[in-house]
Formats: C-alpha cells, structure tokens, sequence
C-alpha cells in the first residue's frame, strides 16, 4: 500500500506505458479493499484510479471505469459515507458525460441530482464542480444558451469560493476551454480561437500536456472551420505525436478525426479514409461511444464518395455523390 501512495504522488512524473502496466495491480489491491472494508485505504486509490482513468493509462477504457465506480458506490453505501458516495456519483457522471449519447448524458445529469443531496456543503471544490458539470452536460446535450449562463455562473462563483491557487487556476482553464467552444458552436471562431489561446498558456502554466495537446487540437479544428489549412497542418502536425507521448488514445482519436477532415479538404480520400479509420478504432477502444458512432458515419460516407476529376463530366453526367457533413470539432472532456 505504501508503494501505491508513492506512486499516486509521483504520478505525473511516470511515463503512460509504465502506469498502464500498473492497471492490473491497482485492480487487485482496490478488490483487497473493497473485500476487506479499508475505506481508508481505498480513498487514497480511488484518487490514483481517477488519475489514470481520467488522462495517463490507455491499458482500459471508460467503460471499465464505470464498472470501478459501481463498486465504489457500494461501498460507500455499505459505509453510510454519504459525502464519499456524492463524490463517486460526481466522477461517475464525468466518465458518461465523456462517453457522450444521449442517454449517458440524461444518466449523468442524474447522478448530479442524487449528488446533490449527499454533497458535504462545506466542499468547495465540489459545489464549483457541479456548476462545471452541469454546464459541460448542458453543452453536450445541444442546449448551448444553458450551458452559457451555467459557466457564467462558474465565472461568477469562482472568486467567492476563495479556493487553493492550485484549483482556482485549474478552475479558469476549464472555464476558458469550455466558453471558447460555446463560442465556436455559435460560430464566433475569433472569440473561440482567443480563448482557446488563453486556455493552452494556463495549460503550459499548470504543465497539463494532455489539455495542451487537446488544446491545440481545437485550435486546428478552429482553423479548418476557416479554412486556414496551413495552420490546421501545422497545429496537428505538432501536436497529434505529443497526444500519442502522453498515451492519451481518446485526443489522439479527435486529433486522427481533424487529420481526416483535412485531408478531405484537400480531396486525399485515401488519407481521409485511413485517418478516420484510426480515429474511429482508438475511440470505440476508449469507450468514447457517440464520437465512435460520427466516426463510422464519416467512413462509410468516405467509402462512397468518388475523388473530384479535373476537366469537363461527359455529356448526360449525372453526380450521384453521397452527401454527408462532417462535424468539425470535438467532445474530448476537461474536467478537474
């Protein structure tokens, strides 16, 4: 057990593929635990657990976390430890709300309402997260007017919560990455690439590479929906290899969607056909269930489609292209 303290505190200074080993081993200490009532214990792997769930090990997917939280739940229940078991519904909701679908985002938004009632009112950090989340739900879900005036609240509560520097900052970033999207739906791409921007500086403050490549992803998926393809090129080309540095196989999935829409730009079906292809095998193995979906839809429309041909189409041509719009932009969850 001591050894898993050590490794929680140096967690991120560990390479993914030495913590993706340690996924089978902090499965089998966390049974011990559950097994033998060290609620104690367990907290302090349940931390670890939402580390490498969250952004580090690529040895699993969301669907294995689910199954994680489901026995946490119990075990809070069985311990009467309501606080805790607010807390594993509050995490719960984040993994379903990064699954995406539209009933994993209805069983999200109700485990916030069950947590509510179990949440420690003294909990700072918890009361800002669920404005987070219920914001973040919110914009998955399509209502993007509720989702504004959720994370304008957050924007508000922020500096009355008087919280640690280390949150707060935290806190700012994901409020900055999520309104830069809110303004990219809207189609305010100036405004989305300036908070984007701001976002990726608190990133390098905070020395979060997976939210700097998730980061820099947006800002190439920004630029395509400008066509600035340059920029796109540049933008990915630097960050898709950082992705696959930081074994974070759900951004290097959004990154290889934004490569496949690129190259369809640039009427490269045949790397538009490879790059969707991977995207959409590294995200159905993350559990990544409604991007997985686009992402299939957007091969099966590429397997139809017929290069443009220069020149003039023979007298009574026809153009019988399937039709299909491939949505830029992605999904891939920020949260605290």
């Amino acid at each position: 057990m001591k050894w898993y303290e050590d490794l929680g505190s140096d967690l991120d200074n560990l390479d993914p593929p030495i913590l993706a080993q340690d996924w089978d081993n902090l499965h089998n200490v966390m049974s011990w635990c559950l097994n033998n009532d060290q609620n104690d214990q367990l907290d302090i792997f349940k931390t670890l657990l939402n580390s490498l769930a969250q952004v580090k090990a690529p040895a699993h997917n969301a669907d294995q976390v689910l199954a994680w939280h489901e026995q946490l739940l119990a075990n809070k229940a069985k311990a009467t430890e309501f606080s805790g078991l607010a807390q594993v519904m509050l995490e719960q909701s984040k993994v379903l709300t990064a699954k995406g679908g539209e009933s994993n985002l209805a069983l999200a938004q109700e485990l916030l309402l069950h947590a509510v009632k179990w949440q420690d009112k003294k909990d700072k950090i918890f009361a800002i997260d669920m404005i987070l989340m219920e914001g973040v739900i919110a914009l998955r879900q399509g209502d993007i007017d509720r989702s504004k005036t959720l994370l304008s609240q957050l924007k508000t509560e922020l500096p009355k919560a008087k919280l640690d520097q280390e949150a707060l900052e935290h806190f700012q970033l994901f409020l900055n990455y999520y309104q830069a999207e809110i303004s990219y739906r809207y189609g305010d791409f100036k405004q989305a690439n300036a908070l984007y921007t701001e976002a990726l500086d608190q990133a390098k403050q905070v020395e979060w590479p997976e939210a700097i490549a998730a980061i820099n992803n947006w800002l190439a998926d920004v630029a395509l929906s400008q066509g600035k393809y340059n920029e796109a090129d540049r933008l990915l080309g630097t960050s898709l290899p950082e992705a696959e540095k930081n074994g974070d196989l759900v951004s290097v999935g959004f990154h290889q969607k934004s490569w496949s829409i690129y190259y369809l730009a640039k009427n490269n079906l045949e790397e538009a056909k490879k790059f969707i292809a991977l995207a959409q095998r590294n995200l159905t193995s993350q559990g990544i269930e409604a991007e997985a979906e686009e992402a299939q839809a957007f091969w099966d429309y590429l397997k139809k489609k017929r290069k443009k041909r220069r020149g003039k189409p023979p007298r009574n041509f026809v153009k019988k292209q399937p039709t299909y719009d491939p949505q830029i932009g992605n999904t891939y969850f920020l949260g605290y």
